[in-house]
């Protein structure tokens, strides 16, 4: 064996061990999530928390509401009951392939991300959100940049 095609030989296991996920899919989806209980409305314009953090007051009326998002960019009324959306962004659909390091997208915007917030009586009752969600797997020699070590052969998430 040559010392050229020995160089070669070392490069290609060199470089094999730094793919970061070397063969995957993600399926790109929109999805809508209800919160119903101590629900608190973040700082950021459309985003909620189910659980309450300490020292955040929360948030139960329309007023309060105003005071943290502004107003909504659509009100509807149906029945007793008025519903507020915010849009925060775009939803794509899709798949994405991942093929040794170069991803391949196969995605197109179906909509956009809404928190929708639900008030009987000018009292918070009901918040949901609609987003993308990207749940996938990816198979391969994986390293744990964060952590250090060697991941699981496969991974989901």
């Amino acid at each position: 064996m040559t010392l050229m095609r020995m160089f070669r030989i070392l490069a290609i296991f060199c470089l094999s061990l730094v793919l970061y996920g070397c063969v995957g899919a993600a399926m790109l989806y929109k999805d809508t999530v209800p919160y119903n209980s101590d629900i608190i409305l973040l700082s950021e314009k459309g985003y909620v928390k189910s659980i309450k953090p300490s020292g955040d007051p929360s948030i139960h009326k329309t007023k309060d509401v105003l005071e943290r998002w502004g107003p909504p960019d659509k009100k509807e009324i149906d029945g007793t009951m008025e519903v507020w959306t915010y849009h925060h962004g775009i939803t794509f659909s899709g798949v994405w392939l991942m093929v040794v390091i170069v991803p391949i997208p196969l995605v197109v915007p179906v909509g956009r991300e809404d928190t929708f917030l639900y008030f009987t009586d000018n009292t918070l009752t009901k918040v949901e959100r609609e987003y993308g969600r990207a749940p996938g797997v990816a198979c391969g020699l994986m390293w744990d940049f964060a952590d250090g070590g060697w991941l699981d052969p496969c991974i989901r998430w």
